[in-house]
């Protein structure tokens, strides 16, 4: 409380305000990448369930934590499955690998959109165009930072037009 008590009275509320921003914004992209996880582990569960793959439940919660570790996470939750295939059930590889495939389309085309999308209060077209432009211009770090990034400016874009428009900023 001295940091806020060492600003200028007038600043103090906005900057407040300003955290309680930030702070929304980096726990709904956290919730956002949660929910991805739980889904992709149940699914994952359900496909190793459907070819009777051994270790299923470790593989697949496996998957859902990789689900926070951008672009290869993915692939290393997959790529564990496939080796305990390969050392159990060789003859059912093709079958977990085209599964996964299906669940990585699945996840980046309509999954992640819908779920970052409605956690981030930001539409899944404008959320795909961002994560690119993200990991473009500052690859996987870009790629993690771009929508909690995003959703503070429009945030405090919207906090601050409203405040204007109240009066209680001139």
């Amino acid at each position: 409380h001295k940091f806020y008590a060492a600003l200028p009275a007038w600043s103090r509320v906005h900057t407040k305000s300003f955290f309680t921003i930030l702070q929304v914004a980096v726990v709904r992209y956290l919730q956002g990448t949660v929910i991805l996880g739980l889904v992709v582990a149940v699914l994952t569960y359900v496909l190793l369930l459907i070819f009777k793959i051994n270790f299923a439940l470790p593989v697949a919660v496996f998957a859902g934590l990789m689900e926070v570790v951008p672009t290869i996470g993915p692939w290393l939750g997959g790529g564990l499955a496939v080796i305990v295939t390969l050392a159990t059930s060789p003859h059912k590889v093709i079958w977990v690998i085209i599964g996964f495939l299906l669940i990585q389309q699945l996840e980046i085309q309509l999954l992640a959109p819908k779920i970052r999308g409605s956690q981030m209060e930001i539409h899944p077209a404008f959320l795909l165009i961002l994560t690119v432009l993200g990991a473009y211009f500052a690859g996987i770090l870009g790629f993690i930072i771009v929508l909690p990034l995003a959703m503070v400016f429009i945030k405090t874009f919207k906090y601050l037009r409203d405040s204007v428009r109240d009066g209680t900023i001139s």
